[in-house]
C-alpha cells in the first residue's frame, strides 16, 4: 500500500475517553518502545551489542489515507484523530526513516548513535543527535509485543511520523530520562506511570482548524459523542468539531 502522498497524519487510540482528552488537552506524549536492530543475527557476537530496545517519550502518527484505516484499527484502536500533515511539519513533527539491518546505512547509524552516547561534551550535542536518531529510525520489520519481538510485523506500512516533546536532552524531566535507560518490558509499572504523568506538561496541542477528522468506530457512537461536545465546549467550537466527525463504517463505505 502506498500512503506517502496522504495529506493527513492519523493518531489512533483504543478508548473514547482518550479521544475526548486529546480534544480538550492535546496529545499527551507517552513512554513508548523504541526498538531497532543494526545487524543480522549472524553478524553479532553478543546479544546486547547489536540492537537498541528502550523507551522514549513521543506521540506517534501514521501518514495514511483514510481508505487504509481498517488496516490499523485492530492494532492501534478504533478511535482516531486525523490532523493536517502540513501543520504537523510546521511544528517539527518528523517522519520516521526505515532501514534494513546489516546494510551500510544500518552500520553507519549504529556507529553514529554509539558515538553520541560514548562521547560527552559540555553541550551534549552529540548525545542529542544520538537520541533523535534512536527515536526517528526503525527497522523495516520488527515490532515489540510484550517481552518479545514480532519479526514479521511491517513497520514501514505505517509511514510513521513522531512528535518528540524535547528538543534538548537537558530539557527532559528527571523521571523521564531515568526511565528511558531501561528496557520497557522489565520496568516498574509505577515508574512508567510517573514518567507518563510528567509528560502531560509537554502535550502537543493542535488548533481546531488543523484537525481534519475525528474518527469514531460506528454510527452508534455519534449521538452520544455530539452530546459530549455540546456539554464540554463553547457552541461554535462544538459545531466545528461536529462537522469533522466521521465513522469507520462510513469510511469503509464511502472512501
Amino acid at each position: 500500500m502506498n500512503h506517502t502522498h496522504s495529506r493527513l497524519l492519523v493518531h489512533f487510540t483504543k478508548s473514547e475517553t482518550a479521544l475526548k482528552g486529546i480534544l480538550k488537552h492535546g496529545f499527551y506524549p507517552h513512554m513508548s518502545d523504541v526498538y531497532m536492530k543494526f545487524r543480522q543475527e549472524n553478524e553479532h557476537k553478543r546479544d546486547d551489542d547489536f540492537y537498541v530496545w528502550k523507551a522514549e517519550p513521543l506521540v506517534g502518527f501514521c501518514n495514511i489515507k483514510l481508505s487504509s484505516i481498517n488496516s490499523f484499527v485492530e492494532t492501534y484502536g478504533q478511535f482516531a484523530i486525523a490532523i493536517s500533515r502540513s501543520y504537523a511539519q510546521s511544528q517539527d513533527v518528523s517522519p520516521v526513516v526505515y532501514f534494513e539491518p546489516g546494510t551500510p546505512f544500518a552500520k553507519s547509524l549504529e556507529a553514529k548513535i554509539n558515538d553520541g552516547f560514548e562521547t560527552f561534551d559540555g553541550t551534549m550535542e552529540t548525545m542529542n543527535t544520538s537520541l533523535y536518531l534512536e527515536m526517528l529510525c526503525k527497522n523495516i520489520k520488527g515490532r515489540p509485543e510484550g517481552k518479545s519481538i514480532n519479526e514479521n510485523y511491517d513497520n514501514s506500512a505505517e509511514n510513521e511520523w513522531m512528535y518528540l516533546p524535547f528538543s534538548n536532552f537537558y530539557d527532559a524531566e528527571d523521571e523521564v530520562t531515568a526511565y528511558n535507560e531501561i528496557v520497557p518490558n522489565s520496568v516498574d509499572k509505577r515508574k512508567l506511570a510517573k514518567a507518563n504523568l510528567a509528560l502531560r506538561a509537554h502535550a502537543f496541542r493542535v488548533p481546531p482548524e488543523h484537525i481534519e477528522y475525528i474518527i469514531l468506530p460506528t454510527f452508534a457512537h455519534v449521538s452520544k459523542f455530539i452530546g459530549y461536545l455540546k456539554s464540554e465546549f463553547p457552541a461554535q467550537l462544538a459545531l466545528q468539531f461536529m462537522r469533522k466527525l466521521v465513522t469507520i463504517e462510513q469510511i469503509s463505505e464511502d472512501f
